[in-house]
């Protein structure tokens, strides 16, 4: 089969009524079906390249974490509107914490290693207000490391 062969034949499945699709796409589709090419290009045979993908992920509570590893009730009270506002400032800045290919996730074992170098990697970023650095500088020393800081990290899984 060629690859004009084979876009043909995608083509006439989508038009077919089978699938729903939206009104802007079968109107496309209904304008490429006469204009599949099957000599030149669309006579060359079809090429498969078959691709590994490994994603891995964590799921990491991070809310639950700060809170088990950062006693709310043992912090004084410029250190718990400094809490807030963390914490405030990581929810209104979900992208802070996606896609971040420098931050070596598999490096930390327990919950209060994760949570100190995830606050010291935020503070580098150069997007973070200097009051949120500020904020996270009079925290990290508060970090447990023993008890619920010593909880073990979920280990990274394919998906």
């Amino acid at each position: 089969m060629s690859r004009g062969e084979f876009l043909h034949k995608i083509i006439q499945k989508a038009l077919s009524g089978q699938m729903h699709l939206e009104k802007q796409i079968l109107k496309a589709l209904r304008y490429y079906s006469n204009r599949v090419e099957f000599n030149d290009m669309g006579a060359l045979p079809i090429m498969w390249v078959w691709v590994e993908v490994y994603v891995l992920k964590a799921e990491v509570q991070l809310g639950s974490m700060i809170q088990q590893t950062l006693d709310f009730n043992k912090l004084e009270y410029k250190e718990k509107l400094a809490y807030n506002n963390v914490i405030s400032y990581l929810a209104e800045n979900p992208d802070l914490l996606q896609n971040n290919q420098d931050f070596d996730f598999e490096k930390y074992k327990t919950q209060g290693e994760f949570v100190k170098a995830l606050f010291q990697y935020i503070m580098k970023k150069s997007q973070v207000h200097g009051k949120i650095k500020n904020n996270i500088k009079m925290l990290v020393s508060h970090v447990k490391m023993t008890g619920a800081g010593a909880i073990p990290l979920p280990s990274l899984s394919e998906s």
